[in-house]
């Protein structure tokens, strides 16, 4: 699976009609969500929706991909059949109803949405998902120390889980989303720092679906 810059036109073109690129362009077309069979190095399926800065992630059991982009729209796809299973809903809005009138209230519904903590960074651009056990996810938001968990069935969130800013964790440029990663079996997320060089390490409670810093590394 890989993902870069999405284009939601560019990446609903079929696979087998397109090429990786064009010769007239500098830009590849699959530079989206896409998911690929090893070891064939076959393009399977682009998975749309997404645009501009785009990343995605496999669950531990192989079955879905979740993606999602800077301007704070992700999805929920199959891989077997690269169907989209759901969009996740809006922080503060909610689900999209995919309502085209002229009525904003009819746009997203409410139902279900648990309120946003007061210093939840409002533009809801995400860096970077990862799975933090075989069916729950955590969403990191760009400038919050906060960590959104969902479960792979519902686009709602389940929670707002403090990283806490002492020291910051690595959120506040878009190029960090490389500085985080789990271990979904142990239930471990581990985070670089945001102005130091060393890393911090919190353990996941699936009971009580919190996270516990277990140790902080100074350079």
């Amino acid at each position: 699976m890989s993902a870069g810059s999405g284009l939601d036109t560019r990446d609903k073109k079929p696979i087998q009609e397109t090429s990786p690129v064009n010769p007239e362009q500098i830009f590849s077309n699959y530079a989206g969500v896409v998911l690929w069979e090893l070891p064939s190095g076959r393009p399977l399926f682009k998975l749309p929706g997404n645009s501009v800065k785009t990343n995605a992630t496999l669950s531990p059991d192989g079955k879905y991909v979740v993606g999602g982009s800077e301007n704070g729209i992700g999805f929920v796809w199959r891989t077997d059949t690269g169907e989209e299973v759901h969009r996740l809903a809006s922080l503060f809005h909610g689900v999209w109803t995919k309502d085209t009138s002229d009525d904003p209230d009819k746009w997203y519904d409410k139902t279900g949405l648990i309120p946003t903590p007061s210093d939840l960074n409002s533009r809801e651009a995400i860096l970077a998902l990862r799975f933090i056990d075989a069916e729950h996810y955590l969403c990191f938001l760009t400038y919050s120390a906060y960590a959104v968990l969902y479960h792979i069935d519902s686009p709602l969130p389940l929670k707002y889980l403090f990283l806490g800013r002492d020291p910051l964790p690595a959120v506040r440029d878009y190029h960090r989303n490389a500085a985080m990663d789990t271990a979904p079996e142990a239930g471990i997320l581990v985070m670089g720092q945001q102005y130091e060089d060393g890393i911090i390490v919190y353990r996941y409670d699936a009971e009580t679906q919190e996270l516990e810093k277990v140790w902080v590394a100074d350079p």
